[in-house]
Parts: structure tokens; C-alpha cells; sequence
């Protein structure tokens, strides 16, 4: 990881703390708080996933993302519950 990106990982993990922001993943990206400021801007959308056991979560995605990118958020959610 370059320098740069360590730097703005630890703007975003401090961002996170001092807001206590509940969306924010615990490791989030620029692209995933890019995609929370789209949200409160109304330029993203949630999509709610229902799972088999009858269990649900909640994925942030931009208004023109594809199903490629919505089955990359569902991919990346799920990876970060079970962890």
C-alpha cells in the first residue's frame, strides 16, 4: 500500500470514529464513502437483499450501477458479515 492510500485510509478510519458513522464498513474504501455521500445526495440507492433463512441486509449502490456492481456490493457485504 502506498503512502498516499495509507494516508487515506487512516483520514477515513479516523472519519468514521469521530462520526461514529454506522454505514460505513470497518476497512472502507474511497469508493465506499463515495457512494455514501452519493446516498445522502440521492444520486445511490439501497437495495435490500432477503436471503433463504429469511435474514436481510442492506447494499449502497449509485442509481447507474449494473448488476455487475450490485453483485459486487451483495459479494462484498456478505464477506464482511461473516467476518
Amino acid at each position: 500500500m502506498s503512502r498516499k492510500q495509507s494516508s487515506i485510509q487512516h483520514y477515513l478510519h479516523s472519519l468514521m470514529i469521530l462520526l461514529c458513522l454506522p454505514d460505513v464498513p470497518k476497512k472502507p474504501t474511497l469508493s465506499d464513502v463515495d457512494t455514501l455521500i452519493s446516498l445522502e445526495l440521492g444520486s445511490a440507492m439501497h437495495v435490500s437483499v432477503l436471503k433463504l433463512d429469511n435474514t436481510s441486509f442492506d447494499v449502497a449502490v449509485m442509481n447507474f450501477a449494473t448488476i455487475k456492481d450490485l453483485k459486487i456490493a451483495v459479494e462484498k457485504k456478505v464477506n464482511e458479515m461473516d467476518q
